[in-house]
């Protein structure tokens, strides 16, 4: 750069320093010829030194002419942007002192944070510490959460089922006053109930050892009951069939049980009232009064025969093809009892209803006392006064003794001898000379001398 500079300022010097020389020429030309001291040839060397002088120096002038404006181009070129990036470093000169301003002021404050940082990384390790404790705790607590949960649940559960337990024990203790109550108002007739079936009975025995004239061998009104059989059914009937559900393609010994528990639950046992006992002679018995099986619904009740009549009727109409009933007849050496024999496939069973008896079992309802379990014949007692034992649970249908099969179709011997052997075992009065004496339905009313007698009339039909 310098040697372009010099370059350049020499030429500028030669340039300005040509017309100097020149005039010096001239002025010593002059001068000489003035002082008429120079000649004409020494005016011509002059001149021609002086011309070729000039031409040196022009052609000198050109040459550094061509190769200066080339560089002073570039000069120039160079000195512009010698000044722009002057400008530019002036500029960023004070950029830099701002920077420098600004960086010294960010490292005040990186030094702040980096101070701030060191004291939140501190902090931030001690929650690290603290949140893998209590990380370690929230497990804990939801395994312990979990296990609660299920407990919980369980309790919930068994809460809803003590609760349930709870209303239905509440309903049922409800209930258990009402029927205490019901039943302590009646418990207190029992007693005078059982004593007056107490004194009663007993009467009755010795009414049948003192009547044994006027009762005989038989009851007297076979005729009658045959007429009753033939009765078409009432509405009370064919509803109570209705209600029992009967139908013939039932099972044989679950319509006898059925109707046997109905006529137990629903009746009880009555004695004719018109039987006329004259203690002083002998006199012969007025027939029975046979009840047809409406008047024995509507009345209640009524003795062996009206039962066997009820449950003979109820069972009539559920028969299916196979299937015969026949009202039997036996009696003793002083008295008698009829009773419902059913036919069903060629086997037998007994239905004697005021027995309570069913082949091959004893009927009893079952009384639960708070300190004692009593078992009575049912057919003794009030049917309203059964009902509300049984509808206060108090009381059941049970069969004796236990471990026998009710309603039990056997081959006849074996149903008429079981029969006959609880009959003597139940009633003295019937102990003595005890045979069948009598077979009745709506087309058959035939007598019998003995027992055998009739298993071999049953046998030939």
């Amino acid at each position: 750069m310098r040697s372009i500079h010099n370059i350049i300022y020499r030429s500028e010097l030669f340039t300005k320093s040509v017309p100097n020389l020149i005039k010096q020429v001239f002025e010593v030309v002059l001068l000489a010829g003035g002082e008429e001291v120079l000649g004409s040839e020494k005016l011509l060397r002059a001149m021609v030194a002086i011309f070729v002088i000039l031409i040196l120096f022009t052609g000198l002038f050109v040459i550094l002419k061509q190769q200066v404006i080339p560089v002073m181009e570039q000069y120039q070129n160079l000195k512009h942007s010698y000044e722009r990036l002057k400008e530019e470093y002036s500029s960023l000169a004070d950029q830099l002192f701002s920077i420098e301003q600004g960086y010294k002021k960010l490292e005040g404050e990186y030094k702040n944070l980096q101070q701030m940082y060191l004291q939140l990384e501190e902090s931030h390790e001690n929650l690290r510490e603290s949140y893998e404790n209590l990380k370690s705790s929230y497990s804990s607590l939801v395994e312990e959460n979990k296990r609660f949960r299920e407990s919980y649940e369980e309790l919930k559960s068994s809460y809803l089922d003590l609760q349930q337990s709870y209303q239905r024990l509440e309903r049922e203790h409800e209930e258990l006053k009402v029927n205490y109550t019901m039943l302590e108002m009646r418990a207190s007739s029992l007693q005078k109930i059982l004593e007056y079936y107490q004194k009663a009975y007993a009467e009755y025995l010795t009414l049948r050892e003192r009547a044994s004239t006027i009762i005989g061998r038989e009851v007297r009104n076979w005729v009658e009951v045959q007429k009753v059989l033939r009765k078409p059914p009432t509405e009370n009937v064919l509803r109570i069939v209705s209600e029992l559900g009967l139908r013939e393609d039932m099972n044989s010994s679950e319509k006898a049980r059925r109707v046997m528990e109905w006529v137990m639950v629903n009746t009880r046992y009555f004695y004719d009232k018109y039987i006329v006992v004259v203690a002083s002679r002998p006199f012969t018995g007025l027939p029975d009064y046979v009840l047809s099986a409406d008047e024995t619904i509507t009345r209640g009740g009524g003795d062996c025969e009206d039962l066997a009549i009820l449950a003979y009727t109820l069972l009539k109409q559920a028969l299916r093809e196979g299937e015969k009933l026949y009202l039997i007849g036996v009696s003793s050496k002083i008295s008698g009892h009829v009773a419902l024999l059913y036919e069903s496939g060629g086997k037998y069973m007994i239905m004697d209803p005021a027995m309570g008896y069913a082949s091959n079992s004893t009927i009893m309802l079952t009384i639960y006392f708070r300190n004692a379990i009593v078992s009575i014949t049912p057919i003794w007692l009030d049917p309203d006064f059964k009902k509300m034992l049984a509808e206060s649970c108090l009381a059941e249908i049970t069969y004796h003794p236990e471990g026998t099969k009710p309603y039990t179709f056997l081959d006849l011997k074996s149903a008429i001898t079981a029969w006959l052997n609880h009959l003597k075992s139940c009633r003295s009065c019937l102990a003595e000379n005890l045979h069948v004496d009598r077979i009745v339905n709506e087309s058959i009313d035939r007598r019998f001398s003995s027992t055998e007698e009739f298993l071999a009339w049953m046998a030939r039909r």
